[in-house]
């Protein structure tokens, strides 16, 4: 259930970021190159995800 929950939050982070960049930069910034930005910093968030939670043994009902 945590891995849905921070992947879901990952998701919706990596939407809101998209939409900021290209509202706030419009035709000025490619639109490539921002979306190469975010997801990079996505997949830096997604790995960050996976160290915490091998870091963190799960505890099962």
């Amino acid at each position: 259930m945590k891995n849905v929950i921070a992947t879901v939050t990952a998701i919706g982070v990596f939407a809101a970021c998209e939409f900021l960049l290209g509202f706030i930069s419009g035709k000025a910034y490619g639109r490539s190159q921002a979306y190469g930005e975010i997801t990079k910093d996505l997949n830096t968030v997604l790995k960050n995800i996976g160290k915490e939670e091998s870091k963190e043994p799960e505890k099962g009902a």
